[in-house]
């Protein structure tokens, strides 16, 4: 039942072709049926008693509107062809691998993360089944507190390593995080507890309270430590006729914003979050 709607909606794109094909045949045999009249009723005098040319005419229209019915099998089967394709997209979507569900045995204790430790111990990723690795037998250790730089040049692998502890490309190795593998974690808990701040950060059409805390878990007074320990405040006074404050409008990906603004915004909102892992991809911009 939730597919017709969707489709309902898309039908008169597809069938346009067929619609306006049917238009026009029919205004065409219509104007051929108008012209044969005017013709019977302007030249009557020298044809009324020519049972021949008024027969030659009536057939011409018959066969004129036989014409366009012959088009309805074409737009049926046009229709037929989108349908079936409609429903080879449902079935390849269908198909798509899904990743795990959440389990009772994957949920952390209630005190996970208590520290930011990591270790990971020949830690080797890729992106396909069948593609080459892109991480290999990868070693370290990070102690909680302690602030890691990743440094390689463009293609190296350092966002991908991102993606490989929080498992969303394939991996091989074994990550610990807080004493537990990430392996035995549920997707959804693994990913709330770390927080990364992209390349290019993303800010949803809401206003400024809703990109930073889009459940509603936070108090003002949070949000506000969180925008004024991440340098709004400095970079703006109260008395700005264009004061960015918690209920301002932030259109679909920070259009409205500059690029350190929304920097700005997005170190905020990790602040806001407060994980015990903080990933800076490109963490150069979020500096100076």
């Amino acid at each position: 039942m939730g597919i017709d709607p969707h489709r309902y909606r898309w039908n008169p794109l597809l069938h346009c072709p067929c619609g306006l094909l049917g238009v026009r045949n029919r205004c065409c045999s219509k104007a051929w049926i108008c012209s044969e009249h005017r013709i019977l009723v302007e030249h009557g005098r020298w044809i009324q008693h020519d049972d021949l040319v008024v027969g030659q005419v009536l057939e011409r229209v018959r066969s004129e509107r036989k014409q366009v019915r012959f088009t309805r099998p074409s737009c049926r089967k046009a229709n037929l062809i989108v349908g079936v394709c409609s429903l080879e997209r449902i079935q390849e979507y269908a198909n798509i691998e899904q990743e795990p569900k959440p389990t009772p045995e994957g949920v952390p204790p209630a005190y996970w993360p208590a520290s930011g430790e990591l270790v990971v111990e020949n830690l080797s990723a890729k992106y396909s089944a069948d593609g080459p690795e892109i991480l290999h037998d990868l070693n370290f250790h990070i102690k909680s507190g302690e602030r890691v730089g990743v440094v390689g040049r463009t293609g190296s692998g350092k966002s991908s390593l991102t993606l490989a502890l929080l498992r969303c490309i394939l991996t091989e190795g074994n990550v610990v995080y807080d004493g537990i593998p990430t392996s035995k974690i549920n997707l959804d808990a693994l990913r709330t507890n770390v927080t990364i701040i992209p390349q290019v950060p993303e800010l949803l059409s809401d206003t400024l309270r809703g990109n930073l805390d889009p459940f509603g878990q936070h108090d003002d007074a949070t949000l506000n430590d969180a925008l004024r320990a991440a340098g709004l405040f400095s970079v703006q006074s109260e008395d700005d006729e264009g004061r960015i404050t918690l209920e301002t409008d932030i259109s679909s990906g920070g259009g409205n914003l500059s690029i350190g603004q929304r920097q700005i915004l997005a170190l905020a909102r990790a602040i806001v979050r407060r994980s015990k892992l903080l990933v800076l991809d490109e963490g150069k911009c979020l500096t100076g």
